[in-house]
């Protein structure tokens, strides 16, 4: 009787424990944020915000820190405060990411939105027009436009 009591206690601790990982994953799925990485979502809007005179600027950032040898390969670092460093900090972004030639402005599981920036010499070859192109979403609901060009 004292094995079978043993067998049971363990047996309840374990289905306890079960349900309260179940219930800690549904909370936090559920409180997390849904995120819109479609052409509706607040960060296509951000982009389309944006003037030209400052998609010009972030463009000529963007390629001067490519050429920078002290840039990381896998983007800037934010600081304290949660911003990216001059002359970045106004944009609203999950990465920045100059040698990769884009900033990730949000990312949705496995689909993001991007400004990709065309005309660097590292990919001239591909791409020879100087432009910022914003892109959204995956698949049947993708889409992307060019938000500036090198007049």
């Amino acid at each position: 009787m004292n094995r079978f009591l043993k067998i049971l206690w363990y047996a309840i601790v374990a289905l306890a424990s079960i349900f309260v990982i179940i219930l800690v994953a549904l909370f936090v799925l559920l409180s997390v944020k849904a995120n819109s990485c479609g052409e509706d979502s607040d960060s296509v809007m951000f982009a389309r915000g944006l003037s030209q005179d400052r998609l010009s600027k972030l463009y000529y950032d963007v390629e001067r820190f490519s050429l920078d040898s002290n840039t990381p390969y896998f983007g800037l670092n934010r600081d304290e405060s949660g911003l990216f460093p001059e002359p970045f900090s106004d944009i609203e972004a999950e990465l920045v990411r100059p040698k990769q030639e884009n900033i990730m402005l949000n990312g949705c599981f496995d689909h993001y939105v991007f400004l990709r920036f065309h005309g660097f010499e590292s990919n001239k070859e591909y791409y020879p027009k100087r432009q910022i192109v914003l892109s959204w979403g995956e698949h049947d609901n993708a889409g992307s436009e060019v938000i500036w060009s090198e007049q």
